[in-house]
């Protein structure tokens, strides 16, 4: 990456292969993390022999939709609302979502947070505590009735929960929901123009998706 140029090195040689505000899953350099997925495009593409037209070609016309990339980063305008739909499931994966929408504008922000029981407790925490250090207005936390595997109902939002209180994250601003649906309900009825909701979807994508997109045609 230079210059806002994402460019391609050999033998000294330096030549720029495209522009980063081209690249739609970038967000304008937002999303560093797809800076860096692109880079490795790139780099793979090239020793394919792939040209650079079409590598360019390849990234300007990869969308952050459900067609092109189903459930990673898809991105939604609901009135006003800036609505991101992914199903980061790891406190890397979570940090980078965080740290792209942190560069985005917004007058306040939520994040739906659930996961599947067959983690252990120590990554259920480390996941809780991620969202807690970004200091949204609001933390959805959200039952996977679908996905307990081996674990009882309430036992993963618990141990989210005392996670985030333990963060010092404050009670007032922590809600509940008893599935992947009624999340995305809540999540929709809490937000007003110009807030910013990351819900992060593990389960029923395509439900989660259409009730979006119905919200956007409203």
């Amino acid at each position: 990456l230079r210059n806002g140029q994402l460019c391609w090195t050999e033998n000294g040689q330096c030549t720029d292969i495209i522009s980063v505000n081209e690249v739609p899953m970038t967000l304008g350099g937002a999303a560093k993390h797809n800076i860096a997925n692109a880079l490795a495009a790139i780099s793979v593409a090239k020793e394919l022999g792939i040209s650079e037209e079409s590598i360019s070609e390849g990234l300007r016309s990869f969308l952050s939709n459900p067609r092109d990339n189903p459930g990673r980063m898809n991105q939604f305008d609901v009135g006003g609302v800036s609505v991101f739909v992914d199903f980061a499931h790891n406190p890397h994966g979570l940090a980078a979502l965080l740290e792209m929408t942190a560069c985005l504008p917004a007058k306040r922000r939520l994040v739906t947070l659930g996961h599947a029981g067959d983690r252990n407790d120590e990554n259920l925490i480390a996941l809780a505590q991620t969202a807690a250090a970004s200091a949204p207005d609001c933390i959805l936390i959200k039952e996977q009735p679908g996905n307990l595997r081996g674990r009882k109902t309430g036992e993963v939002p618990k141990i989210l929960k005392n996670s985030l209180l333990k963060s010092g994250y404050p009670e007032a601003k922590i809600l509940h929901a008893d599935d992947e649906l009624q999340a995305t309900e809540m999540a929709l009825d809490w937000a007003k123009p110009g807030d910013l909701l990351l819900l992060l979807t593990l389960d029923r994508r395509a439900d989660v998706l259409r009730l979006v997109q119905m919200a956007q045609q409203k």
